[in-house]
């Protein structure tokens, strides 16, 4: 059901309606038929509890006639017999919730015992005239095939890195290892000649302001999404607005800063949306922006007032932009193509033009062979 709410828009325009209605119905057919089984096991609990409450009253009565016991006893051992019984099945109960609580708490135990600290290391350092320092790099998600291999580039304070490549070319897995989501297996990563595994991760990530991917707006107001309960002040909210371009739609809404966005920002566009996720990412004037494929529902001039207003107002910040479209890297002082894990081409969009064939072919297909 939350599949079929969330993705109602793509079911109906792939006309897949009635696929998901017999969906829905045969896996709701399964679901009624082993409620029906246990509703059906447990029901019979409490008739089969009765019955062998009943007998045993009969079987104390029909024993104390045997002997020819006192009445005042028979009512005694008839009192002890039910308070027996009914104490066992006390028990009983115990146990099914025992069962479900058992299951729960594993999982439960599973998550809490997750420990999402990376542990912290003393590492050589790097080159500090450098602000990041890719130096060969490999990296593998399932520890058997690399998605990453022998990644090295170099890039200074206040510049701007663009990388571009192919789907699956391992873009965003440069993110992930810069912001120590992951931990690189051969090389290392540096930021300000450190190594990213040897300073603590809360302080290290406080440096970055990073819109992604599948990134998410919470159901309250324009500001709230911005700040994210930073206490930011509301200057630098302002200024990461016109820098994102978001002002020409927040002045148009009822309140401004104030509206209030639906759940998962649904009363905005997607291009609203971005604008929002990157303004997030500028408030906290952050010492490197990291932008992964964040303006990809933006329109070519919007995009072009984007990285005017980054020059503009954080001249200072080191910009590591991720983008499909070359339109939105070409003016980076690096650039980085990427093709099945590997750096293919490291260099200006001038340098790229001579000596990098993939680089060479993206600009073409995008331009339609109009250099």
């Amino acid at each position: 059901m939350q599949e079929n709410i969330s993705g109602v828009r793509v079911i109906k325009a792939l006309s897949k309606t009635e696929y998901e209605v017999k969906k829905f119905g045969a896996v709701n057919d399964k679901l009624t038929a082993d409620e029906y089984k246990t509703n059906k096991l447990t029901a019979l609990t409490n008739p089969l509890a009765t019955l062998i409450l009943s007998l045993g009253l009969v079987g104390v009565i029909a024993v104390g006639a045997y002997l020819s016991a006192e009445a005042g006893t028979v009512v005694a051992f008839l009192s002890f017999f039910t308070l027996i019984l009914n104490a066992m099945l006390g028990i009983s109960k115990i146990f099914v919730t025992l069962s479900r609580g058992v299951a729960s708490a594993e999982r439960i135990e599973r998550v809490l015992e997750t420990d999402e600290r990376m542990e912290v290391t003393d590492r050589p350092a790097g080159n500090p005239d450098y602000k990041i320092e890719f130096k060969d790099v490999s990296f593998s998600y399932n520890g058997k095939e690399n998605n990453l291999e022998g990644v090295s580039f170099k890039v200074k304070a206040g510049q701007t890195v663009g990388v571009i490549g192919g789907t699956g070319s391992g873009k965003t897995t440069l993110i992930n290892l810069l912001m120590r989501f992951y931990d690189v297996e051969g090389g290392a990563v540096f930021v300000d000649g450190k190594d990213v595994r040897s300073v603590e991760g809360g302080a290290f990530r406080s440096r970055f302001g990073a819109a992604f991917q599948s990134d998410f707006l919470i159901a309250s107001t324009v500001r709230e999404n911005i700040d994210y309960f930073r206490g930011l002040d509301e200057e630098d909210i302002l200024k990461a607005v016109r820098c994102s371009c978001a002002d020409d739609f927040i002045e148009g809404l009822e309140g401004g800063l104030d509206f209030v966005l639906a759940q998962k920002g649904a009363n905005l566009s997607g291009g609203q949306k971005q604008r929002l996720l990157i303004a997030r990412a500028l408030a906290g004037n952050p010492d490197i922006l990291v932008l992964d494929d964040s303006s990809s529902a933006l329109d070519y001039a919007t995009d072009a007032r984007l990285r005017k207003g980054l020059k503009e107002y954080y001249p200072d910040c080191t910009k590591f932009i991720v983008a499909q479209r070359v339109s939105a890297v070409r003016h980076a002082d690096i650039i980085v193509v990427m093709d099945d894990g590997r750096a293919v081409g490291v260099g200006t969009h001038e340098q790229l033009m001579e000596n990098c064939e993939e680089y060479r072919q993206i600009c073409t297909v995008q331009s339609g062979g109009d250099l």
